[in-house]
């Protein structure tokens, strides 16, 4: 078993684990010299690429903002309960937490956990979500689809 000269150094051998399905394993050697790509796009491709992904968060956002606030209070043990105002009378968005919230987190589970609390279980796959018709949802057609 060869080992390189660098992997000599203490606390940098690899050692004995035990995986997931409580296997003993040993690394026998540790590439040392790791050949990082980051991005294989140029200006245009990365740009548009940026741009599509920005659009996309912007319409998350939107979904979001266009359903009522109400159908997210004390979803997930209240996770998303500070992206609400409460009134005396009424639950709205709170905007700016919101954008704040998805723009941080852009693979977020609250627009379609929203969506399921919103429209009837029948409908969860309606087009109008899956495809993301945004005139349709602006439009306020799915009021059509709540229980």
């Amino acid at each position: 078993m060869a080992v390189d000269n660098k992997s000599d150094h203490v606390g940098n051998h690899g050692g004995a684990y035990i995986d997931n399905d409580g296997m003993r394993k040993q690394f026998v050697t540790i590439d040392h010299d790791k050949k990082t790509k980051i991005s294989s796009y140029d200006g245009e491709e990365l740009s548009a690429i940026k741009q599509k992904l920005d659009n996309f968060v912007k319409e998350r956002i939107e979904m979001v903002l266009l359903l009522p606030a109400v159908n997210i209070v004390g979803a997930s043990g209240g996770k998303y309960d500070n992206l609400v105002k409460r009134t005396e009378t009424e639950i709205v968005w709170n905007e700016k937490a919101v954008k704040e919230y998805l723009i941080e987190n852009r693979t977020s589970f609250l627009p379609t956990l929203l969506w399921k609390r919103t429209v009837a279980q029948s409908n969860w796959h309606n087009p109008m979500w899956i495809d993301g018709d945004m005139d349709a949802l602006r439009a306020g057609e799915w009021k059509k689809l709540t229980p």
